[in-house]
């Protein structure tokens, strides 16, 4: 906690800090971030040299490992969005091409981390997009017993009516989707 004695508040020397971004005015206007190749090879460029100048301790005895390649790290590193990002990987030019190709590469790594144990594999499979789902239909038809309904009473005939027609809109509207 900052005011704490001993503790030493990190300040990057590189231009990942949010305050030095905040503190570098922008131009006026929303121009587009990614408007050539040459600034998203800038971006990705300026992230990779920082996730090798910054790795982070893993375990007790003093190993490294190198940050993983992460959206949001990426996104956060180049000051745009999530939802800039998102937009990008959609458009159909160089741009959109180039970061599909590093958003493949973001994944792979992620990928080839949690094969080494190097990152967690659930987090990574939720990151990449590779949670298993699996999704069943059950088809049963069920016979029941002859019942002997004239021994019911009127109240309980149509409570058993209420419940056959219920069971038999449920099956109904369950085929229909």
């Amino acid at each position: 906690m900052p005011g704490m004695i001993g503790f030493v508040s990190p300040v990057p020397a590189d231009g990942y800090s949010l305050a030095a971004k905040a503190s570098v005015p922008r131009a006026g206007g929303r121009t587009a971030r990614w408007s050539n190749t040459q600034t998203l090879a800038a971006d990705w460029a300026a992230y990779l040299a920082h996730n090798r100048a910054n790795p982070i301790p893993v375990g007790k005895r003093g190993r490294t490992v190198l940050p993983p390649l992460t959206v949001l790290g990426f996104c956060a590193h180049a000051d745009v969005s999530r939802t800039t990002y998102y937009a990008t990987l959609k458009r159909d030019d160089n741009v959109g091409a180039m970061l599909n190709r590093i958003d493949a590469a973001m994944k792979d790594a992620l990928i080839s981390g949690a094969l080494t144990r190097a990152y967690d594999g659930n987090i990574t499979a939720r990151l990449t997009g590779l949670a298993e789902k699996t999704e069943a239909k059950i088809h049963a038809t069920v016979e029941a017993p002859d019942y002997d309904l004239s021994i019911l009473t009127d109240e309980e005939l149509d409570q058993f009516h209420k419940i056959m027609t219920k069971l038999t809109e449920a099956i109904t509207n369950e085929e229909c989707s």
